[in-house]
């Protein structure tokens, strides 16, 4: 089950496939990450319980419809995946905006972001028995692309909801229900969740630090 496909790899999250070959390795390789790395970010997204209730609904949807039709879903999942405007309080102010959802005509995702991320990560180096080895371009060299991958997690974390630096480092954001506030004006997903935090019973977010130093 997965929500990006290849179509979300693009602009500054560009993955090179040849999508309309089957036997392509970097469209398999690009397949394997999404459907392994969409669900890890969901979990820290949603909590456990709250996970497991989505990708049930999910999965029960498809079942009925026999297609990939968010229809059947309940509201609030649908509203999930393909986003919704909403309100909320933050500094004394009022702010009308817009969650984007998992899915949009944009083809932007936190999803595609966090996938694009550890599929990068994890492949810039292969295992080859004696060490770490990284491969060579016959008509190319190798950059260093940490720098784009900084980029790449920080965008991530702006879409996913961003906890102050100072929340994360002196309090325990899960031992006090009154962390979750409206830390700024942002369209993420902690920022719809929390707005909406009646209808998605349940809900434990896992923060997310950017990362300042690429180094």
């Amino acid at each position: 089950m997965s929500f990006t496909d290849y179509t979300y790899y693009v602009r500054d999250i560009n993955v090179p496939i040849n999508a309309a070959s089957s036997s392509d390795v970097n469209y398999g390789k690009l397949n394997d990450s999404i459907n392994r790395y969409e669900n890890d970010i969901l979990k820290l997204l949603l909590g456990y319980t709250l996970w497991k209730e989505f990708t049930d609904a999910y999965a029960a949807s498809i079942l009925d419809s026999g297609d990939e039709d968010y229809a059947e879903l309940p509201e609030k999942w649908s509203d999930f995946i393909n986003g919704k405007e909403f309100s909320f309080e933050v500094g004394g102010k009022t702010v009308s905006t817009k969650w984007n959802g998992l899915v949009n005509s944009d083809k932007v995702s936190l999803l595609a972001y966090y996938v694009y991320y550890n599929h990068r990560f994890y492949s810039q180096t292969s295992y080859s028995g004696i060490g770490e080895t990284k491969a060579k371009g016959e008509n190319s060299s190798v950059a260093d692309g940490s720098y784009k991958l900084t980029l790449t997690w920080n965008k991530m974390v702006n879409i996913y909801g961003e906890i102050p630096f100072t929340m994360l480092t002196f309090k325990n954001f899960f031992l006090d229900v009154n962390n979750y506030v409206h830390y700024n004006s942002e369209a993420s997903a902690y920022n719809f969740l929390l707005a909406n935090k009646e209808t998605y019973s349940g809900w434990v977010f896992t923060p997310l630090r950017k990362k300042h130093n690429y180094f």
